[in-house]
C-alpha cells in the first residue's frame, strides 16, 4: 500500500514507455540497433499494443497522429511509424516483390521485417501497396501490332469471349482455390465477366514494347528506380512482345514470345 501512496505504479504507463522510446532514439545517435536492442524494442511495441486502459489508448492514439511513436526500420535504425512502409503480410507476394525491385530506394524506408503486420496496421505504418501503384509510362507509345507470331489479336478476344475459355479459366483457379483463399470467392459468372470484358474492343492490345513507372499514390510523383526498370520484360526472355489489357487500378500484361532481327 506505501508504495502506491508514494505513486508507485505496478506497471509503466504507455506515455512512460513512449518516452523511453525516444530517449533510445537519442542515445543510438544513429548507430544501428544491436540484436538485443533490436529485440527489446519489438517486446516493447507489442507490449503498447495490448494496453487495455482508456488513458493509454487515448495517450497512444495522439502519439500516433503527432509522429511520437518511433519503430525500427530495416535497417536497424529508429523512425517515426508513419515514415516507413511494411511489405505486407507473407512478404506482399510478387506484386510487393516487383514494386521493390523497381522504386528508387531513395523514397522507400522499410519497417523492420520483424514486426508483424498486426502492430504495423496499429501503428499506422503504411504498406507497400499502398503507397506506391505500377501505370503505364505515359511517355512511351504503345505502338499496337495486329499478330504476334501469327496469332491475330481478333482471335484472341474472340478467344477470351467464349463460354469454354471461362469455363477453363474457372476450372484452373478452383484447382488452386486451397492454396489462395481469394479464388474461392470466384464464381464461373465472375470468371466469364472478366474475361468478356478483356476481350472487348479496346480493351486488349499486341504491343511490341511495354514501359511503365512506379508512382506515389498521395501525389503520383514518377519514382521508378531507372530507365532500364520502365521496361516490362516477358519472363525467360530477353525480348518479347505483351499483351495489354487496362484495367480499373493499373494494368494487366500478358508477354507472348516474339524473335525479334
Amino acid at each position: 500500500a506505501l508504495p502506491k501512496q508514494l505513486g508507485v505504479a505496478e506497471e509503466p504507463r504507455a506515455e512512460d514507455l513512449v518516452h523511453a522510446l525516444q530517449r533510445f532514439d537519442k542515445q543510438l545517435a544513429g548507430r544501428r540497433m544491436s540484436p538485443n536492442e533490436l529485440a527489446a524494442c519489438l517486446r516493447l511495441l507489442a507490449y503498447l499494443r495490448s494496453r487495455p486502459s482508456a488513458g493509454d489508448a487515448a495517450f497512444l492514439a495522439a502519439a500516433r497522429c503527432s509522429n511520437m511513436l518511433l519503430v525500427p526500420t530495416a535497417a536497424g535504425m529508429m523512425m517515426p511509424a508513419a515514415r516507413v512502409v511494411h511489405v505486407g503480410g507473407g512478404g506482399g507476394g510478387v506484386a510487393a516483390a516487383r514494386l521493390l525491385g523497381r522504386a528508387d530506394p531513395q523514397h522507400l524506408v522499410l519497417a523492420h521485417p520483424q514486426i508483424s503486420e498486426h502492430i504495423c496496421s496499429w501503428l499506422g505504418v503504411a504498406s507497400l501497396s499502398d503507397m506506391l501503384s505500377e501505370e503505364l509510362d505515359p511517355s512511351q507509345s504503345l505502338h499496337p501490332l495486329p499478330a504476334i507470331n501469327g496469332t491475330a489479336l481478333e482471335h484472341v478476344q474472340a478467344l477470351l469471349a467464349s463460354p469454354h475459355f471461362a469455363a477453363a479459366a474457372f476450372s484452373t483457379a478452383a484447382a488452386h482455390a486451397a492454396a489462395v483463399p481469394a479464388l474461392r470467392q470466384l464464381g464461373l459468372g465472375t470468371v466469364a465477366k472478366v474475361c468478356a470484358d478483356a476481350a472487348a474492343p479496346g480493351r486488349l492490345l499486341f504491343v511490341e514494347r511495354l514501359y511503365s513507372r512506379v508512382v506515389l499514390r498521395s501525389s503520383g510523383r514518377d519514382v521508378t528506380r531507372d530507365s532500364a526498370s520502365r521496361q516490362v520484360r516477358a519472363p525467360q526472355a530477353a525480348s518479347g512482345d505483351s499483351l495489354h489489357a487496362p484495367g480499373q487500378q493499373g494494368f494487366e500484361t500478358f508477354c507472348a514470345r516474339r524473335s525479334v532481327r
